[in-house]
């Protein structure tokens, strides 16, 4: 049972202090006091011999989204091309939302 658990990002963590974690298990690696544990995907197990690789496959991260660009409460969302969009909220308008609309 885990009572503490630690993700590292390199954008979250000051990356002076030392990750035992880089680089050394193929699917999951959890820190605990003292060093590391590494651990396999529901359903899989270590190869025979081995500590840190998993029998499972690797997959590839998700591709992110484009970056949401829309301004003044505008909604971003994809169109048929699948390319950023922003649906403009009322008063506004532009490819941005970024042209406010005078009121008259």
């Amino acid at each position: 049972w885990l009572t503490q658990v630690r993700i590292y990002h390199q954008h979250r963590y000051n990356q002076s202090v030392p990750n035992p974690c880089k680089d050394v298990c193929s699917h999951l690696c959890l820190l605990r006091p003292g060093g590391y544990t590494c651990t396999c995907p529901q359903g899989t197990r270590f190869i025979e011999g081995s500590s840190t690789e998993c029998d499972a496959a690797i997959e590839s991260p998700p591709t992110m989204p484009p970056a949401c660009r829309c301004m003044y409460g505008g909604t971003c969302y994809l169109d048929e091309s699948g390319l950023p969009k922003c649906k403009c909220s009322y008063g506004y308008t532009g490819n941005y939302c970024e042209i406010g609309l005078s009121k008259g």
